[in-house]
């Protein structure tokens, strides 16, 4: 007989058995979700550290950029004063050669009572002789020599040794005079070119055309006094700062064999307006481009032929150069025009030579030239050297600057230009600066900057790119007294300046009666913009005052600011579709009044200043260098400092 046995368990041991499987599934997710938080941290701080550090980057950059703009202006005001000679200097005495101060000795401090522009005090009091015994009264230094120049011109003082008493090669004084003085001794070392050398070549078909041919000076900032250097080759940074000064002045010292690079002695950043870059220097290409460089450098810059771009920079042979531009065999390239020895070429169209993607690319003809030379304008030419900035590395990254300074007083500042009459004006006021002329006369008697053929596609230019400037667009008033107003509905020059009124705008006080005409109210213009825009006098047509009544409002001038300046400057003579600025509005064409608003009508402005022209980037409608050199935006300023005496 079969037996069945039922064994009975107590309750609380049988839930234990049937929920043993949802423990083990509650420990596994509770795992899972670790994992997945610690995941999350785990990226979380990651692409926070990322963040961080990409941070912590760009404030040290911020942190040196502030820095390095600062130094640069500080060596452009402390040019304001002389820096007196440190008397053991060695080359004062130096008995072969005229005892003048080393640019490679350090000079001492301003004083604190200087006065700009002065000489230095080291014997100012007698210049009668140079002789110290046998009862001589100087002290063995040629005085006057150390002063801080009044003269803003770009120039670097050729060095004592490169006259013909002790340098190797020609004299410099048979190309340009050769004041007493090493440099950066009463010059503007620190100051560019306004503009290329102009020179006359034939074009493609035999014709002569005005060309660009070179910088005769770029900016130099390296001085004894301070931690700036000139990098020659950007790709290895501390094997290419020029940091050797010479022994002495002595013909052994400064021109030795096998040839060395001084680093501040040598005009590197000057050339010689009578002797340009050999043209054939490079190997020619043919081509249709319209550009000033006519025929572009061919690729072949880094053969070992002597024509190449690094051969002229170094010397050969290129696997160890010795000589070139960068030493002290520099006067033999900046006299010598041969095609194996010439001056180095400095103004140079980079998109010629590749794509930007090209400056990363090793020993690229692009990369070749740009580990040199930069643009640092926006133009699309070479303006400057590199230069290392006194600032610390920083992970790793070390700062080379390019710089280029101009002298905004060197333009036509628009805000105190006005017309030029022969038979009104002769330089009578200061603000007898010349925009345009009478304008009723024929076109090839206008004498403006405005109205002349000069500055217009007149000459056949640049005839797709630019026409004649529309004379009404000036901003004559028409009409009567005292209501007198321009009749124009859209800006023109003067009636953004407020000199004239708009019917939108009608006039308080006719300042300017006869619209800046009379020498009378371009002075009273003049005093204007000098206070704060506020006219003083209110003068009729025949000159007569006008009282301004306690009800009427003052005139008040809107002078063109540092808004249209910034567009001006940003790509110097380039135009910014995505900008348009109070100045590009009152100087462009009035299309809509010539009844064709075509695309055509908007490109051919004075300034360029269409929205469809992208000329800020060398892909687009950069300008080549025919079309730069008639440029009319790099010659206008809205800040400057200059008074007018024409």
């Amino acid at each position: 007989m079969r037996q069945l046995h039922i064994h009975l368990l107590p309750r609380s041991i049988r839930e234990r058995t049937t929920r043993r499987g949802s423990t083990m599934i509650l420990v596994v997710s509770m795992l899972v979700l670790l994992v997945i938080i610690a995941t999350a941290f785990v990226g979380r701080a990651q692409s926070g550290r990322v963040l961080a550090s990409a941070q912590q980057m760009t404030a040290a950059q911020t942190d040196r950029i502030g820095p390095i703009a600062h130094a640069v202006t500080e060596e452009i005001a402390q040019s304001l004063f002389v820096q007196p000679v440190n008397p053991a200097d060695a080359a004062l005495y130096e008995a072969t050669l005229v005892a003048t101060a080393s640019t490679a000795v350090p000079r001492l401090s301003a004083d604190a009572t200087a006065t700009r522009y002065s000489i230095d005090p080291l014997d100012r009091l007698n210049n009668s002789t140079l002789l110290t015994e046998a009862g001589g009264l100087g002290d063995g230094i040629i005085d006057g020599y150390n002063f801080a120049p009044f003269e803003v011109r770009p120039w670097t003082n050729w060095p004592d040794a490169y006259n013909a008493a002790v340098s190797p090669a020609l004299d410099i004084r048979i190309a340009e005079a050769n004041p007493a003085g090493n440099p950066s001794f009463g010059d503007c070392r620190w100051l560019r070119s306004t503009e290329p050398v102009r020179v006359i070549v034939p074009d493609s078909s035999g014709n002569p055309i005005q060309a660009f041919s070179h910088w005769a000076h770029l900016s130099w900032i390296p001085t004894a006094n301070n931690g700036w250097r000139l990098v020659t080759d950007i790709s290895d940074v501390e094997k290419n700062t020029l940091t050797e000064v010479s022994p002495g002045h002595l013909p052994s010292q400064f021109f030795p064999t096998p040839a060395k690079r001084w680093s501040i002695e040598l005009p590197y950043e000057q050339w010689l307006p009578s002797t340009p870059p050999n043209p054939q220097a490079f190997d020619w290409i043919p081509t249709t481009i319209g550009d000033l460089n006519v025929n572009p450098p061919s690729l072949g810059l880094r053969t070992t032929a002597a024509q190449t771009f690094q051969a002229l920079a170094f010397g050969l042979p290129l696997t160890n150069p010795v000589g070139g531009w960068f030493s002290s065999n520099h006067e033999r390239a900046l006299l010598n025009e041969s095609d194996v020895i010439s001056p180095l070429p400095n103004f140079l169209r980079l998109k010629w030579f590749g794509v930007k993607a090209d400056e990363f690319v090793s020993d690229s003809p692009r990369n070749i030239i740009t580990r040199t030379l930069c643009d640092t304008d926006g133009d699309g030419f070479t303006d400057s050297f590199w230069f290392r900035a006194p600032t610390s590395i920083d992970r790793s990254i070390r700062h080379v600057v390019g710089v280029s300074v101009v002298d905004n007083s060197a333009l036509l500042n628009v805000n105190i230009a006005t017309r030029f009459d022969q038979a009104t004006t002769g330089g009578k006021t200061p603000a007898d600066l010349a925009l345009v002329g009478r304008l009723n006369q024929t076109a090839s008697d206008e004498a403006g900057y405005l109205s002349s053929q000069l500055n217009t596609a007149a000459l056949n230019s640049y005839p797709s790119v630019t026409v004649a400037f529309d004379t009404k667009q000036f901003g004559d008033k028409v009409g009567t007294a005292p209501t007198i107003q321009d009749n124009r509905t859209n800006p023109t020059f003067l009636s953004e300046l407020g000199v004239v009124t708009t019917a939108a705008v009608p006039a308080a006080t006719p300042a300017f009666i006869n619209s800046l005409k009379s020498d009378l109210e371009r002075t009273n213009y003049f005093k204007a913009m000098s206070n704060g825009g506020e006219v003083e006098g209110y003068f009729a047509t025949d000159g007569t005052p006008i009282v301004r009544t306690n009800s009427q409002a003052p005139a008040i001038l809107d002078p063109f600011t540092m808004a249209d300046e910034l567009e001006l400057r940003a790509f110097t003579g380039q135009n910014n579709p995505y900008v348009r600025s109070r100045l590009e509005r009152a100087l462009e064409t009035d299309i809509t009044e010539n009844g064709a608003a075509s695309a055509t009508d908007y490109s051919m402005q004075f300034l360029r200043s269409a929205m469809i022209r992208e000329e800020t980037s060398e892909y687009f409608d950069q300008l080549d260098a025919q079309q730069l050199l008639f440029d009319n935006r790099r010659k206008l300023t809205t800040v400057n400092g200059a008074r007018n005496d024409l």
